[in-house]
């Protein structure tokens, strides 16, 4: 392309005495030291948070700083290729962040895959396989997300590449940002708008897409390329002012330079940058905290860039910083696998302090070691002609296809495996996204209905019972949505620390369904507020998990509010007691080929149950409440066996497979004959 830009980019001003051909040189863009500190800060930020360091459980914004040094980096090398050639370079621009980035990324992502088939079970390599070929192809934020895995879940078996997804979003970024820049700057030229006007539009604009995402859509929000779109801009228009500034047409900074200002603006960033990985804003969220994350590392990089030798300056370039934001890269890569399979192997203490020194001393020393054999013997490889370049760019390509292709033979899946998969698989299942409404057994819309309202637990209970339904003559229409609990009690969602407006309305949705259908028993089903980890808020919105004595009282008000609610639509009432658990997922045990007798488990309650269920049991005087006990049909003599005949019981620790629920359904329909409604009688 050609033409010039210079209404847009400011030309340097010319020499008079050379001919018109010949060349501007290219604005310089030098290493800037104190970035490494930022790094040093993001990537601890990051790996303490994973370390389970109390006053860090907020520290996984470390990476929205590092989303904005992305865009502000990339961002600053383009435009400066574009002010002077007006084009970019594609080849040399993929050739540099192949030998930058790949030779690492792949290192760390082969490593991880042998050792994760030694330590793991097979169901267990099964299941992980996708996610590393995944993250070798550059797409692990899309794949978790279609697999629904949850950032923030404590219970969720995390993959060990998970942290591979914040990498898919900045190779993405890669992959478009030059030609997009390009084309805004043509833009921005034809209409005589100044560039950062509509890179900040942009950002804008990113910021509310990811905004409303938090509220419904969360890990959308998380893991979504779209999603963190304004972090990579916000360092984009960070990087366009101070070339603006470079190149002669900026004041503002210049005259900032003889003031106190950039110490004011690296003191304000660094603070608010670190206080959004604090405890100290409450309950806000991730976006929330991502987006002061990213308000912070712009306002540090100016007060940087207008001075770096301020008191901040001077430290974040101090030599320790400069060498741990050096191995930052590398750091990122290592701690997670570190971490997910030193826990696998009880390497890892439980306990925050020792936890935090193994894991960041094998780290650091992990990161050096990769800086000494891999990072520093790549960083030598020429890139001075276009061949050589083309050539960096495609081997990057194709070594990214050999891992990929490479998973399939490290990470085996053999036939049995691949049928105790399919057998414990849920098919996709809607209520995981929005409330669900469906409609099973008998076709007849004049037979009686029984209506369920549940949550996770709920889909093998519908499954379970459909061809019973079907059989027996009745409807079973089912009110769903995962995660939310039947009873008027607001659960504290870990994605965003607070509570989703989604539950009050499945919860809202299944009373109007109870009054349009009018249905002749309603089955209560539920699991979302029990274990440790689930927090409820109380009337006066204290927060309180299983145990503390408030959470009960919270259970029981929720309980009878919502009954209150129901009983003018419905005959009886049915509560389906929590079902008992395992302490991990026996199905990993059987893709071991051990017998499934020695697979099977003692049952465990979560924490909370025998509360809920005592009382629940004592709402049996009202005529129309029973409160189904399921345990002993489920676990006999308190031990989940791991397979029943040839069906697999349990798809994970707490919920059973569609199978089980089938097999399991004549009993339960004699024990409700006896104890409460019969559903025999409804035909």
């Amino acid at each position: 392309m050609s033409g010039d830009v210079g209404s847009v980019i400011p030309e340097a001003t010319p020499q008079p005495q050379q001919a018109p051909s010949h060349r501007r040189q290219r604005l310089p863009f030098h290493h800037r030291p104190a970035l490494d500190g930022i790094r040093a800060i993001a990537a601890l930020l990051v790996v303490l948070f994973h370390s389970d360091v109390p006053f860090l459980d907020n520290g996984y914004a470390g990476v929205d700083v590092f989303f904005v040094l992305s865009g502000f980096l990339i961002t600053s090398l383009l435009i400066r290729e574009i002010d002077v050639d007006h084009r970019v370079n594609i080849i040399a621009f993929y050739a540099r962040r192949a030998r930058r980035l790949l030779p690492v990324a792949l290192t760390v992502l082969l490593v991880t895959a042998v050792a994760f088939r030694f330590i793991v079970t097979p169901l267990e390599v099964a299941e992980a396989r996708g996610g590393f070929i995944a993250a070798a192809l550059y797409v692990a934020n899309w794949f978790f997300l279609a697999q629904s895995q949850d950032y923030f879940a404590a219970d969720d078996a995390p993959s060990p590449v998970l942290h591979y997804w914040s990498l898919a979003v900045e190779e993405q970024f890669y992959f478009v940002w030059p030609i997009l820049l390009l084309l805004l700057v043509l833009l921005a030229k034809r209409y005589r708008v100044d560039l950062r006007w509509i890179v900040t539009t942009l950002a804008v604009g990113g910021v509310f897409y990811a905004g409303w995402l938090s509220i419904d859509h969360p890990m959308e929000s998380y893991f979504g390329t779209l999603a963190r779109e304004y972090q990579l801009m916000i360092g984009a228009i960070v990087a366009l002012t101070v070339f603006r500034w470079q190149s002669g047409r900026a004041k503002l900074l210049s005259f900032l330079r003889g003031t106190s200002a950039a110490q004011i603006l690296s003191a304000v960033g660094l603070a608010v940058m670190l206080t959004a990985a604090s405890p100290l804003l409450g309950g806000l969220g991730p976006f929330g905290r991502g987006a002061l994350s990213c308000l912070g590392t712009a306002l540090l990089v100016v007060g940087l860039e207008v001075s770096d030798e301020s008191a901040i300056g001077r430290g974040l370039k101090w030599g320790p910083a400069r060498r741990i934001g050096a191995y930052s890269y590398a750091m990122y890569l290592w701690h997670w696998p570190v971490i997910v399979l030193g826990d696998d192997l009880d390497l890892l203490p439980t306990m925050w302090v020792p936890r935090a020194i193994i894991v960041v001393s094998v780290t650091i020393g992990l990161s050096a070691l990769t800086s000494v054999l891999i990072e520093k013997p790549m960083g030598r490889i020429s890139l001075s002609s276009q061949p050589r370049r083309r050539t960096v760019a495609i081997g990057g390509l194709l070594a990214a296809l050999m891992t990929a292709a490479a998973m399939l033979v490290i990470l085996p899946v053999n036939a049995q495996t691949e049928k105790l998969v399919e057998a414990i698989t849920a098919e996709n299942d809607p209520a995981r996204y929005a409330t669900t409404v469906a409609v099973t057994g008998s076709t007849d819309p004049n037979a009686k209905t029984v209506l369920l309202i549940g949550d996770s637990h709920g889909r093998f209970w519908v499954n379970g019972a459909a061809d019973l339904a079907a059989e027996q003559g009745w409807r079973l229409v089912s009110v769903r949505r995962n995660g939310c609990a039947w009873p008027n009690v607001d659960r504290v969602d870990p994605a965003i620390d607070g509570v989703r407006d989604y539950c009050q309305e499945f919860r809202d949705k299944a009373l109007e369904v109870a009054e349009q259908e009018q249905p002749d028993v309603t089955l209560l089903v539920g699991r979302s507020l029990l274990g440790g980890t689930a927090a409820i808020l109380t009337a006066d919105s204290t927060r309180v998990t299983a145990g503390d004595p408030e959470w009960i009282e919270a259970i029981k008000s929720g309980t009878d509010s919502y009954l209150k609610d129901l009983a003018p639509f419905t005959g009886s009432m049915v509560l389906i007691e929590p079902i008992p658990e395992t302490e991990t997922p026996m199905a990993a045990c059987l893709s071991t080929d051990t017998p499934p007798d020695e697979c099977s488990q003692p049952s465990i309650d979560p924490p909370g149950a025998e509360l809920v269920e005592t009382y629940w049991r004592s709402l049996e005087s009202d005529p129309a409440i029973t409160s189904l006990d399921v345990d002993d049909l489920i676990c006999p003599d308190h031990v989940c066996p791991a397979m029943v005949g040839d069906v697999i019981t349990h798809q994970d620790s707490h919920h059973l497979t569609d199978a089980y629920a089938a097999l399991l359904m004549p009993d339960i329909e004699k024990r409700l004959a006896e104890t409460g409604p019969n559903l025999a009688a409804l035909n």
